[in-house]
């Protein structure tokens, strides 16, 4: 037996999202549900009654009253579903977009063919999502800041959009090479955040993600042969050189499928001659 003393399972069958009781007192009680109706709709597609979105639109700008951490997560949420569009249509409709994003233009072109028939992991989308908006360095670091997201996934935007031009250059670019940026953490992750905030470009070096995939085993590359110390042993002085000659010889390492030390430093050392 079920007891429904607010009209809940015909809401339901008529996909209907509203408060309990009057939208007003509910969204005085907690702001927050101003974007938890818009997560439902996003999670759900249902629609929202209209005198709900009369009381959303009246106490939007109630929404600063709401820690930053809470608003993040529920728009987190709104961004993963499967019906994000129609909800980012209405947050713009009812001027909830330009609170949140009051230095931002609500680009819905963008968002149709970005944001649409497609899962993504949370880290790359709040990526997509700040990199599709924002043309700046400073300003991602800015926004992501006051978007309480975590330093780490801040990082690994910046680092993306740094490195965008550094991706598109690939599909003229050895495949080991590709592969070797691919195998960090946060190649591994810039290059899915290219993949789908440039979709079309993408599709020009489609043959070369397969190729350099290729180098992997088990979705890992071979550790290297060579470390920085056989290159101090081997008389290198500590510095940017290192670096640059460790990144060398494992592409040789990669490109030819070296896997003794021995062949590769013997190459070291012809190259140098």
């Amino acid at each position: 037996e079920v007891i429904d003393y607010v009209g809940g399972q015909k809401d339901l069958m008529k996909k209907v999202i509203r408060t309990v009781g009057q939208p007003v007192a509910r969204f005085e009680e907690d702001k927050l549900r101003i974007l938890r109706a818009l997560r439902f709709l996003s999670q759900l597609g249902f629609e929202i009654d209209r005198d709900t979105q009369e009381a959303m639109q009246l106490w939007k700008h109630k929404l600063d009253q709401v820690s930053m951490e809470r608003v993040r997560d529920e728009w987190g949420k709104l961004l993963l579903g499967e019906h994000r569009l129609k909800a980012l249509e209405l947050s713009d409709k009812l001027k909830i977009f330009s609170v949140l994003f009051p230095q931002w233009t609500f680009m819905p072109l963008q968002y149709r063919s970005l944001l649409s028939d497609k899962a993504y992991e949370p880290s790359v989308l709040w990526a997509m999502w700040m990199l599709i908006h924002l043309k700046e360095r400073q300003s991602i670091a800015e926004e992501g800041l006051r978007w309480k997201l975590s330093r780490d996934l801040i990082k690994d935007i910046i680092f993306c959009y740094d490195q965008m031009t550094h991706i598109r250059e690939f599909a003229n670019r050895d495949a080991a090479d590709f592969a070797i940026f691919m195998g960090t953490t946060r190649g591994k992750f810039a290059v899915k955040v290219y993949r789908n905030i440039n979709r079309p470009q993408a599709e020009r070096w489609k043959s070369k993600f397969k190729e350099a995939s290729q180098y992997f085993v088990d979705g890992k590359l071979p550790k290297p042969v060579v470390n920085g110390d056989d290159l101090i042993q081997y008389g290198m002085q500590p510095g940017p050189m290192v670096s640059e000659m460790l990144h060398r010889i494992y592409y040789k390492q990669l490109k030819e499928g070296i896997s003794h030390k021995e062949e590769l430093m013997k190459i070291l050392a012809e190259e140098e001659n």
